[in-house]
């Protein structure tokens, strides 16, 4: 069982992780918050505007799972307005998951067509 982390990445309750921390300097912070409870793994999407002012974006999550259940694909998109230094719970969801399934979460901020923040977990499974 391995878990890779890509810039920006939440760490895993479970294996091994690594976290690749943000600089102070970034004005908007992306996050997947995960917990795994059972065969269930929940998903919070935040959004933390570290800058000085009132921000408004759109953002987009997409999460793949596969095992031998088979596959599955979530999409959710929405807008965030977030006043300065302000967290904003985006989306929740969960799915359920084996230590042989593999799955990928990304979860994007967008200022227009620009990407302004970004979070990704990736689980490679047994």
């Amino acid at each position: 069982m391995a878990i890779f982390f890509f810039p920006l990445f939440a760490l895993l309750s479970f294996g091994q992780s690594t976290q690749n921390p943000m600089p102070a300097s970034q004005p908007y912070k992306a996050q997947l918050v995960t917990e795994e409870q059972g065969n269930m793994l929940s998903i919070n999407s935040q959004f933390t505007n570290n800058s000085n002012t009132d921000v408004s974006f759109s953002y987009r999550m997409k999460s793949e799972r596969a095992g031998t259940a088979g596959k599955s694909v979530n999409s959710q998109s929405g807008m965030v307005q977030a006043a300065a230094g302000q967290t904003i719970i985006l989306s929740k969801s969960s799915f359920s998951v084996t230590p042989q399934d593999t799955y990928t979460i990304v979860l994007e901020i967008l200022d227009q067509d620009k990407v302004v923040a970004q979070d990704m977990i990736v689980y490679q499974g047994n």
